[in-house]
């Protein structure tokens, strides 16, 4: 119809509408009585990407990479999956020279040189001495690549320089090396995908033992069953009115917590002490030993389901 936001918005404000009402720049509108839109801006998740100087859309997958025992960076599948191509070439051989390049002492060399980079792929081409090195774009360190191809770098006494590929040489890349380089990656791969689920069944088992762990008096139960074998310890290791102390006491106080009417149990609390229930003669128990030297048995079975029941 060829009208523009502006003259809609100047005929609601000559009118006045009732109704509608419109933004200071006359780019809005909404009902009167309604709370204001909000401002136009990154989502939540970008927000926080651009805080960290990330580009929008990346917050969700910028993580950090993780490390083994040794101190070397754990690959993931991930870290296959369109890699930067870097082009390597020994300068300097002479026509006749007997001399051919091994990629493999390039692929060690860079690899101690920049162990920031994560380098899936080397190989050479020893009649040409040069070859292509292939590095992980997930969470890539682009000033070790920059500084990598603004230098060269004296492997078997010659110098070798280094340049990423783009462009044509790029498509020649996988083009001609495409198969070698998912042929070559696979027992790398299949390792990464290994320790994925290895690192994942860790995670869920250490997600299954906290949420099943139990920490009393300063040390950690891995079960309820470990609490239990600890009360059956006492009983067994202290003798008829022996007094409890140490960990042996705080323990067993903390597990009376627990119990329904713990507050009164442990009123002019004194001590506690194991011995046959007053009831049962074949049965041994706790008792709270109050200041005024009366005891009273309680049942450290309801105080351990009661934990039980709560975590």
């Amino acid at each position: 119809m060829g009208i523009t936001a502006e003259q809609i918005a100047s005929a609601i404000e000559e009118g006045p509408s009732e109704t509608l009402e419109v933004s200071a720049d006359k780019q809005t509108l909404r009902r009167v009585g309604n709370p204001p839109l909000p401002e136009q801006g990154l989502r939540k998740r970008d927000q926080k990407a651009a805080d960290k100087g990330l580009p929008a859309g990346k917050a969700k997958e910028q993580q950090e990479d993780e490390y083994d025992a040794d101190g070397k960076v754990i690959l993931c599948e991930k870290d296959f999956d369109n890699p930067m191509i870097i082009a390597f070439k020994a300068e300097g051989v002479e026509k006749g020279e007997e001399f051919k390049v091994d990629w493999k002492k390039v692929e060690a060399t860079v690899k101690e040189r920049y162990p920031g980079l994560k380098l899936v792929y080397a190989r050479g081409d020893q009649d040409k001495n040069e070859g292509h090195l292939a590095f992980s774009q997930l969470r890539i360190k682009t000033e070790n690549i920059e500084a990598l191809c603004g230098e060269k770098i004296t492997i078997q006494e010659k110098e070798h320089s280094f340049r990423q590929l783009d462009g044509e040489d790029l498509k020649e890349f996988w083009h001609n090396e495409g198969g070698h380089y998912t042929y070559c990656i696979q027992t790398r791969l299949r390792a990464a995908k290994k320790q994925a689920k290895a690192r994942a069944a860790e995670k869920r088992e250490g997600v299954k033992r906290a949420k099943t762990s139990y920490e009393i008096a300063g040390v950690y139960y891995l079960d309820i069953n470990k609490v239990k074998s600890k009360t059956r310890a006492i009983l067994n290791q202290k003798k008829d009115g022996e007094k409890l102390e140490g960990n042996d006491s705080d323990f067993i106080k903390e597990i009376l917590g627990f119990h329904d009417k713990a507050d009164a149990k442990l009123k002019d609390f004194d001590c506690f002490e194991v011995g046959v229930h007053p009831s049962f003669d074949k049965t041994r128990c706790y008792f709270v030993v109050r200041k005024d030297g009366t005891k009273e048995d309680f049942s450290i079975a309801k105080c351990i389901m009661k934990l039980e029941n709560q975590s």
